[in-house]
């Protein structure tokens, strides 16, 4: 009866450390289960927020657009700049030609005027001295008139190449001031291209930064997950053991309060339950 009394109290024993694993058990795996659900809500957001590329393309493919316009109606500008920049240094340099030669014809005229007063002056003293007696002096006056009309034409030749020059530097400074509006305008076009670029750069690189990093992110947690659903399978399957071995004490139980309340006492029964005892002991020391 003693012996009887002592395997029962051990296999209660037994029976409330089995239950006490297997509450253990139950309890990790609701946690398993917990930091299971945060973890896919948690990947869930960060796959919110790292929009597809048609969500990217929706928010962020109007301003990648429009900059990428400006830059392109920036270079077409430029490159119109360029033009009329060329085609003013072609003027200004044909203009520099035109006002050197006109120089030169000026210059070539009054040096004609020098000489030809000059050549007129000696002619009409050596004249009038050779032919002064033989003349009349309407004819004296003829040729006074004839000098003077010559030297009237000379003159207004050389004012009208005089004229023609001050209004060709005229040109030429008109040219040259636009020439350096243009370039000025064509520095602004260049600063602001550049600064366009940058700024267009700017926005795709943090767009891919903001990829990379959601997509390690996600990476990082579905490793998590993955570990986390691996411990907890492992959990079940330590508990499914052991709900096994509880059903099997429990069918061990109900043997024995069937034997013990029918009053029988066989000792063979009692050493079967003490051997089955000793098997899960011995499987709970070794799990």
């Amino acid at each position: 009866m003693n012996l009887t009394k002592s395997g029962q109290f051990n296999e209660k024993e037994l029976m409330h450390g089995l239950n006490d694993r297997l509450a253990g058990f139950i309890e990790k795996v609701h946690h398993l289960e917990y930091q299971n659900q945060l973890l896919e809500r948690e990947i869930g957001e960060i796959r919110g927020k790292a929009k597809p590329a048609s969500g990217l393309e929706k928010e962020y493919g109007p301003e990648l657009r429009k900059l990428r316009q400006l830059v392109q109606d920036i270079t077409h500008q430029k490159h119109q700049i360029e033009i009329e920049h060329q085609n003013l240094e072609e003027e200004v340099s044909n203009l520099r030609r035109q006002h050197e030669q006109e120089a030169r014809s000026r210059s070539d005229a009054e040096s004609n005027i020098v000489l030809l007063n000059k050549d007129i002056n000696d002619a009409y003293q050596a004249k009038l001295q050779a032919q002064l007696e033989g003349h009349t002096v309407s004819d004296v006056q003829q040729m006074g008139e004839t000098f003077r009309s010559q030297f009237a034409r000379l003159t207004e030749a050389a004012e009208s190449k005089r004229a023609a020059l001050k209004a060709t530097q005229q040109e030429i400074q008109e040219h040259r001031r636009r020439l350096q509006a243009k370039n000025i305008e064509l520095d602004c076009a260049k600063g602001t291209r550049e600064a366009l670029e940058k700024q267009l750069h700017d926005v795709e690189d943090r767009h891919k930064e903001e990829m990379i990093h959601y997509q390690n992110t996600i990476k990082e947690l579905e490793n998590e997950l993955i570990n986390c659903k691996f411990d907890m399978s492992g959990y079940l399957r330590e508990y499914q053991d052991l709900l096994n071995v509880k059903m099997a004490l429990d069918v061990e139980i109900l043997s024995y309060s069937a034997v013990s309340n029918a009053n029988n006492h066989n000792v063979t029964l009692w050493v079967s339950l003490k051997f089955s005892t000793i098997i899960i002991y011995n499987y709970l020391a070794f799990s």
